[in-house]
């Protein structure tokens, strides 16, 4: 419902709890299985991360085997 208020409110008291800032918060990155469609979508959540709770996301993309993989390994990390 795009609350980006208590968005921000969440995400800082999971900061706080954990006993982070910004700018020690670990990197994040989006995998995404390659296509122009899927890349959209990751874009899109990269600039949502960083105009709403002000983090850098990087974005990788990977054949869509490698992808599949990953996620049945449940390779997240």
């Amino acid at each position: 419902d795009h609350d980006t208020v208590q968005a921000r409110q969440l995400f800082q008291e999971a900061l706080e709890e954990q006993r982070l800032t910004l700018e020690n918060f670990p990197p994040v990155s989006i995998y995404y299985a390659s296509g122009e469609r899927a890349h959209k979508i990751a874009q899109v959540a990269q600039q949502q991360w960083k105009e709403c709770l002000g983090v850098h996301v990087n974005l990788q993309s990977t054949e869509g085997k490698v992808y599949y993989d990953r996620l049945k390994h449940r390779d997240y990390q």
